[in-house]
């Protein structure tokens, strides 16, 4: 091979590493750092999967899995694997993925922030907070070259709307004066008037909403509705509504009559169809309920104990309330029914 060609691959090789260090740097740098020639490989794939050849880029990164030493080494590997599987769009593993990196306590803030939207958006709260919170560390923490204040001021925004979430409404003052700091974007007004409605301050969300009027029209109509719902004290996730006790009487009806043959398929390995069963009896008892319930059933000797989480809904956390104290006594001598958030 001619020195010219040499120098070619070279430097098509620094090029394509440095592209991908500007993206990737907190995570990228230090890794395989007493290996050059697994960083060649590792570049050969990032290009592919740049490409959207994800194929062959999880297929090079799979030949490098042997060559992870270090913790470092550990979690680029994992969150490159969960980046082709975020661009060939399977969502679970890649998220599967961004945590597994995560254990080896990377400096990246991406991962953390994917992790949080898409816990966020399933209303998995307390995994969201902390992942926002982990986020703007290492955006906080982040070399010069690696900062990134657009990303600063959305993670804090949304940061907010977790804590705003889960009523912890003080928290969620803090973390929105903070991404306050960043030049949020005009959505920020939103964030900002709902937080405001959850705390009962109407002076301060008229004020947002005519900041919104002038910025971002379009958000308007729907941050109106849901201001004007929890000031009204008829938003299920903030207010409690009244439970219709018949549905409730209905479902334990349901429950009695089906209760043979509901712990003989909650007893099983799977047991998917009952538990689908189960959470569409409970989901009728609560009609502001928009998604299906979270439920899980675990084995204890004689008893199951079916958790319930309430996603820090008030309404549903109430109405479980009242579910539960309904139950028939018979019922209590073989199922254990346990509320979480």
């Amino acid at each position: 091979m001619s020195d010219n060609m040499f120098e070619n691959i070279e430097k098509a090789f620094l090029e394509s590493w440095e592209a991908h260090r500007k993206a990737f740097g907190p995570i990228l740098d230090p890794a395989f750092q007493e290996n050059p020639q697994v960083r060649i490989k590792l570049t050969a794939a990032l290009n592919h999967i740049s490409r959207r050849e994800t194929k062959r880029g999880y297929e090079i990164l799979q030949s490098l899995k042997d060559q992870c030493i270090y913790n470092e080494d550990k979690a680029a590997w994992a969150f490159f694997v969960g980046l082709c599987f975020e661009m060939s769009g399977v969502t679970e593993q890649m998220l599967l993925w961004y945590e597994q990196a995560g254990k080896y306590g990377h400096m990246f803030y991406l991962p953390y922030l994917k992790i949080a939207k898409a816990a966020f958006t399933s209303a998995n709260f307390d995994i969201a907070c902390k992942n926002y919170a982990k986020g703007i560390e290492c955006l906080i923490n982040a070399d010069k070259e690696f900062q990134n204040n657009a990303a600063l001021a959305s993670a804090y925004l949304n940061l907010c709307s977790c804590l705003t979430s889960m009523h912890l409404y003080s928290d969620a003052a803090k973390a929105l004066e903070s991404g306050q700091k960043y030049n949020p974007p005009p959505a920020s007004y939103a964030t900002a008037a709902i937080l405001y409605a959850a705390m009962n301050d109407k002076e301060k969300v008229d004020f947002y909403i005519s900041e919104l009027k002038k910025e971002q029209p379009i958000l308007v109509d729907m941050t109106n509705k849901t201001t004007n719902d929890i000031l009204s004290g008829v938003h299920p996730h903030f207010c409690a509504l009244a439970i219709d006790e018949r549905r409730i009487n209905d479902f334990w009806a349901w429950f009695t009559k089906n209760q043979n043959k509901l712990t003989r398929k909650l007893r099983e390995d799977e047991n998917s169809e009952a538990i689908e069963e189960l959470s569409k009896q409970i989901k009728a008892v609560f009609p502001f309920l928009d998604r299906t319930p979270k439920l899980t059933v675990k084995k204890d000797g004689v008893r199951l104990n079916i958790i319930l989480a309430d996603s820090y809904a008030i309404s549903l956390h109430c109405g479980y309330g009242e579910l539960i104290s309904a139950c028939p006594k018979e019922i209590l001598d073989h199922f254990t029914f346990i509320l979480v958030h």
